[in-house]
């Protein structure tokens, strides 16, 4: 594959054609596709005012920049969310206006009966033809998803391992119900997979605006309130329904790996071009068989797109520093992938698939297993998305000749936040395999203390908190903000870490730390005793009167 950092100021196409002699000394029979994601911004405001189309006419703001965008990636096939209908009306339509000045004479637009969004779709363009074209929606008599995921299998040339490619937008929001409906959309899209007989050695590729937002939920029945008034779930969804932000959870048979994607100034935000740090809402998720080969994924922001030294190969000149924030609330994302030279698989699978934070080490393991021993030792790499959640407690695993597994402790920590369950993926790789992913639930200990016996102790050391922010279950009152550890030196201000334990610099204002402990027993409480290690970090000159008091 090319360098993700080449210059190639002429058209993707031509430069790759100049470079063939390159790609047939590395790989005879690699085969690269380019595939974009775009949630062009149905509803992006532009001068105050919130328009009732996505794309709009040939000449407008939005459609200009739109397709600046996509010419400058210049992508083989193209998922398109937040298509209005308005786009796809007349003839030609501003869609197949759009798809024609870009070369894409292959769409992909689905109906919109069945689900509840009847004014926004989402589409695929592409420059290959579709072997099939279809699109998942709820079953006969169910009424469950918001917008229907279209597929599309695509003819490659020079390959016949042609991908298989699903696009979702997922339903937004942070209610029960919202999460509710997304996870029945995830389940519908990874069943799709999984009827179809699709393995963890077929190309896929399931890309979109997936709103992984608000915490992860169980439910056992439906939400009591937020639903359409229409909503029927299908006979096919069972309880417990579970819910995680992340996507990966979702995949049984197939599994799937989330690519990590990034600006050029290594921000994972995608949504919000006008905020410089926004979350990701636009993923891209691969089979082990595509992760497994070389590849390369970029956040498009025009405002970093100086230079065609940078980033992955574009067509054209850089854009206009603005034309991202002009064209729609989200950025595009894109990713160059192989679609041949399979490599045998590797496992990954976990000793527990929950755990608690600052849990001991070794609580859970992540287990790697090789399809078949080796005659050499084989090293394998762990990463975690979120290392700060959860990760292993070495880097890499080495098998030893002749065997089959390795297993490596995970280590989590405690971050002092009331955030609920973090699902965290794992992921294993070795040169030669493809990866393998797996999902670890983390569980929060950050709630009120709480007794479950008389005569019981908690007890609190504060050990990893860095006085970056309250540590929760504690309050602050005194207004003065946290600024980290110290040792008594700074003579700011404020709450802060001093040795192990949150401390306080008056500066002439009060301040008060407390927190809320529970009776969880069944024996009411007739005392508590409460006892604490204090000390003094800091005197000021000439003697001080301040004094630490225990309400």
């Amino acid at each position: 594959m090319c360098a993700a950092t080449a210059p190639r100021p002429m058209s993707r196409s031509a430069a790759s054609a100049m470079l063939g002699f390159l790609l047939a000394s590395v790989s005879a029979v690699a085969v690269e596709i380019r595939v974009a994601t775009f949630n062009i911004g149905a509803h992006f405001p532009e001068g105050g005012t919130f328009f009732d189309y996505s794309l709009g006419d040939p000449g407008t703001p939005d459609h200009q920049t739109v397709r600046a965008i996509l010419a400058r990636i210049d992508a083989d096939v193209v998922a398109l969310q937040e298509i209005h209908s308005a786009d796809v009306q007349g003839s030609p339509d501003d869609l197949d206006a759009l798809a024609a000045s870009l070369g894409y004479p292959h769409l992909h637009v689905p109906t919109v009966s069945g689900v509840f969004d009847t004014a926004l779709r989402v589409v695929f363009l592409s420059r290959f033809p579709f072997i099939t074209a279809d699109s998942i929606a709820p079953p006969s008599g169910a009424k469950d998803m918001t917008r229907r995921h279209p597929v599309v299998k695509v003819d490659v040339t020079g390959t016949n391992n042609d991908p298989l490619l699903v696009s979702a937008h997922l339903k937004a929001g942070t209610l029960l119900a919202d999460r509710f409906q997304r996870a029945v959309e995830m389940k519908r899209l990874t069943g799709y997979l999984t009827a179809a007989g699709i393995g963890n050695d077929d190309n896929f590729i399931v890309l979109g605006d997936f709103n992984p937002s608000g915490i992860n939920a169980v439910f056992n029945a439906l939400p009591t309130s937020g639903l359409p008034s229409s909503f029927v779930l299908g006979p096919d969804i069972s309880y417990p329904v579970s819910y995680s932000t992340n996507m990966l959870s979702y995949f049984t048979t197939p599994s799937a790996v989330k690519l990590d994607a990034r600006q050029l100034d290594g921000s994972r935000s995608t949504y919000n071009t006008t905020s410089p740090n926004g979350p990701t809402l636009d993923l891209f998720l691969v089979s082990p068989a595509i992760a497994g080969r070389p590849l390369a994924t970029e956040i498009y922001n025009s405002t970093l797109d100086t230079s065609n030294n940078s980033g992955l190969p574009k067509a054209g000149d850089p854009l206009a520093a603005g034309t991202s924030a002009t064209a729609s609330d989200h950025y595009a994302v894109f990713a160059d992938l192989e679609l041949d030279s399979d490599f045998p698989n590797l496992q990954l699978a976990l000793t527990a698939a929950t755990v608690m934070e600052n849990a001991p080490a070794g609580t859970v393991a992540a287990q790697v297993t090789l399809p078949a021993a080796r005659t050499a030792s084989v090293t394998v790499t762990l990463a975690s998305e979120d290392p700060a959640a959860a990760a292993p407690a070495a880097s890499t695993v080495v098998i030893a000749a002749g065997s089959l597994t390795g297993q490596v402790a995970l280590v989590t920590a405690r971050n002092f936040i009331t955030d609920g369950q973090r699902s965290v993926s794992l992921t294993a790789s070795a040169t030669g395999y493809d990866p393998a992913s797996a999902v670890l639930e983390v569980n929060d200990v950050d709630g009120p203390y709480g007794f479950q016996n008389p005569g019981e102790t908690v007890v609190e050391n504060f050990t990893g908190f860095g006085g970056q922010h309250v540590p929760a279950p504690w309050v602050t009152s005194g207004g003065q903000p946290w600024l980290g550890s110290d040792d008594g030196s700074s003579a700011q201000a404020g709450w802060r870490v001093y040795g192990s334990g949150p401390g306080f610099l008056t500066g002439g204002a009060a301040g008060a730390l407390g927190t809320l402990i529970e009776n969880r027993s069944t024996v009411p409480l007739t005392a508590l005793e409460v006892a604490l290690d204090a000390g003094q970090w800091r005197a000021l000159a000439n003697g001080a009167a301040d004094r630490l008091q225990v309400d």
